[in-house]
């Protein structure tokens, strides 16, 4: 029998593993070539040769190689550069390819590994895309990586052209909008700072610009609301009025004086059943927003803890749009996760039929995120591992629940010619609310036990004077929202844009801010070209690169016509750099002035206490420029990292900072001589 050799191409280390385990009948062997780990193992009569790439090995890349160039069309797809991991990677796999003679994509199954997995098959291989077998798989079970081998079949190259597509587009819009910002900046400042810009960057930055503006041109208005202390059974209790805004004080207080002395007397009092149905299982935009009200994890925080727990096997791959599950094995997952002790709660559900509440969003490669009721007490988790795994089981064992029935109380009480009323609530049968748990936050409502006719006291009538709110600013979920909303970027790339602009520091805060940079870069392009921060543009060109991937455009013609839009906006942005560079060079000149900024002087109280650098040593220091007139208040800081100033330390009032290095955070007074220093030492003195 003749043996063949089969190349299993991984994206990553975690996922080779698990897939060589899975299809080897005869253990594996971890071999080391070039330094890159890689396995082998066999299965029937086939040798398997399992190889991680360990993420993107080609990029795009500017076939002109000078970054003041613009516009840039010409790209080529190339290894990544000055990278010799990648190229160790390569070498290995172009010298274990040699021996086979089957190849087999099994990345992640989704529009990045088609097109990881063309890229390294084709250029590194030397496969044609006919001849690529291709894995769909959408957890790391040992079942379900056996069925996706067996059934593997020839891969489809709409899905990798779709992949290269966006590269491409993406790289064109944001490589030329990125360099027209700089060069203008360059030419108008003389120095040099890098710039971004891009279809779904720039998208982004406008919502956030927009909804300052709205903040800023938000006029408040005064309104009063009104409610009714009352006395039953020697307990207060509080009703509502029943018109929830009164516009005028004269107003609320004429029905204030209206009630005064009178006592109330119950008019009505309703009551309903409602049902609550559960709900579906978590698509990857749930997912991230329940993370964040339950756990504050930001979108990007919520993506690579996910995709820890998928590489451990626990939960289906996350990377997904839909909200509809599968006919799985539910009740074999079910009584798999019943039996870890934090979920025996679990088995109560295998009484009954099994049978998930189905949302309607859909995605064609994956179902919605579920556990896989895999146990593995090798793979410890972190709490934030954790936290998210407990939220992904309960939310999928809440879809699988029934309805919970609640019953719903509306009392009225009328005093006079006026109506309060008091809402209570009270959970008849929990349902799913049982197994979703804390993340349910349904709760009780109590309320007095009344009747129709029934008498309370009148204790007082409270007027409160409010203000119409401005809209809210947005945080990292509603942002992402607003983008999912609008249909712009992916659900693969949406968090990282936001990601992005926190960086480039056009956004700050939990609350979004948009920073003095991050209006300048916007009203440049306001200014001058404000079609290419239009959601309509942005969505436009995904129509486009949807169309490539089911097949009914082609992928020269998606091509030429990005081309083609892009050239309406950059001739004229070229002839205005000069405007451009000066909006930019007064939004850089204000940033820096504030981020240098670390408050009054606490020594001459006249000076500002400034990030100075030493144009000698190049050492940085805290010093006041009063200088010239005597003032010697300074200090020494960090050579690098990012400081920014908070507060007036409370024992000796110098600066207060934080300071930023990478994932390094640490806050201090930058006063050696602080007493709070001082203090700490003399504690560490005692404990010695």
């Amino acid at each position: 029998m003749v043996r063949t050799k089969t190349f299993i191409l991984c994206e990553k280390g975690a996922a080779a593993i698990k897939i060589a385990k899975a299809l080897g009948e005869t253990g594996i062997r971890r071999l080391v070539k070039e330094g890159v780990e890689f396995y082998l193992t066999k299965a029937s009569n086939q040798e398997l040769i399992v190889f991680p790439a360990q993420g993107h090995l080609f990029s795009l890349y500017d076939t002109l190689k000078d970054r003041s160039v613009y516009p840039v069309f010409d790209l080529e797809w190339a290894p990544l550069k000055s990278n010799k991991r990648v190229q160790r990677i390569i070498k290995a796999m172009q010298e274990e390819a040699k021996h086979a003679d089957r190849f087999v994509n099994a990345c992640d199954y989704d529009i990045e590994g088609e097109t990881i997995g063309y890229n390294i098959l084709r250029y590194v291989c030397g496969c044609s895309p006919q001849d690529i077998l291709r894995m769909k798989f959408s957890s790391l079970t040992t079942q379900e990586l056996k069925d996706a081998f067996s059934n593997a079949a020839p891969m489809s190259e709409n899905l990798a052209l779709a992949g290269r597509l966006r590269h491409y587009v993406d790289f064109i819009w944001g490589i030329n909008l990125s360099r027209m910002l700089t060069q203008a900046y360059i030419e108008q400042k003389g120095g040099y700072r890098t710039f971004s810009m891009g279809r779904v960057q720039g998208a982004t930055l406008h919502f956030v610009y927009q909804r300052e503006l709205e903040i800023g041109e938000f006029v408040p208005t005064v309104y009063w609301v009104l409610s009714a202390v009352f006395v039953f059974d020697n307990k207060e209790f509080v009703a509502h009025y029943s018109i929830p805004k009164i516009q005028n004080q004269q107003e609320a207080f004429k029905v204030k004086a209206d009630c005064s002395g009178k006592a109330g007397e119950v008019s009505n009092i309703k009551r309903s059943d409602s049902i609550l149905q559960p709900p579906p299982a978590f698509n990857l935009g749930d997912l991230q927003r329940a993370a964040y009200t339950h756990y504050g994890y930001s979108p990007s925080k919520t993506l690579q803890l996910a995709e820890g727990l998928y590489l451990k096997s626990l939960i289906s791959y996350p990377r997904t749009n839909s909200q509809k599950l599968p006919k799985l094995d539910f009740r074999q997952i079910v009584e798999r996760i019943s039996k870890n002790p934090m979920y025996a709660f679990a088995s109560k559900l295998l009484s009954g039929p099994l049978n998930p509440r189905q949302g309607k969003k859909t995605d064609p490669a994956h179902p919605a995120i579920h556990p896989t009721g895999e146990k593995n007490p090798q793979e410890k988790l972190s709490t934030q591992e954790y936290n998210l795994y407990d939220l992904i089981v309960r939310r999928f064992l809440a879809c699988l629940a029934p309805s919970a029935i609640e019953e719903r109380t509306k009392v009225f009480i009328k005093v006079g010619r006026h109506e309060f009323f008091l809402s209570g609530l009270f959970v008849k049968y929990e349902g799913w609310l049982e197994y979703y748990g804390k993340y349910a936050n349904v709760k009780n409502v109590e309320i007095p036990e009344l009747v129709v006719g029934q008498k309370v006291e009148l204790k007082d009538i409270i007027c409160e004077e409010r203000f119409e709110q401005p809209p809210s600013r947005y945080n990292q979920v509603t942002l992402l929202n607003k983008m999912e909303h609008e249909n712009i970027g992916t659900k693969a790339t949406r968090s990282e844009i936001i990601s992005t602009l926190f960086r480039r520091g056009y956004i700050r805060g939990s609350k979004i801010e948009l920073t003095e940079l991050g209006f300048a870069v916007i009203e440049a392009m306001i200014s001058n070209s404000p079609e290419i921060l239009e959601t309509e543009l942005t969505r436009k060109i995904e129509k486009e690169l949807e169309s490539v991937e089911n097949n009914s455009k082609r992928y020269s013609d998606a091509i030429l016509e990005s081309v083609e839009t892009l050239l309406k906006f950059l001739p004229e942005l070229y002839e205005k750099e000069i405007e451009i560079g000066s909006v930019l060079a007064k939004g850089t000149l204000s940033m820096l002035k504030k981020s240098l900024y670390l408050g009054r002087c606490p020594v001459c109280g006249k000076g500002s206490m400034l990030i100075i650098r030493s144009a000698k040593t190049g050492k940085r220091f805290v010093g006041c420029d009063n200088y010239s007139n005597g003032c010697k208040a300074s200090s020494p800081l960090p050579k690098s990292g990012i400081i920014s100033y908070l507060r007036k330390c409370e024992y000796c009032n110098w600066p207060f900072v934080e300071y930023r290095s990478g994932r390094y955070l640490r806050r201090f007074c930058v006063n050696l001589n602080c007493p709070s220093k001082v203090v700490k030492s003399n504690e560490v003195q005692s404990l010695r």
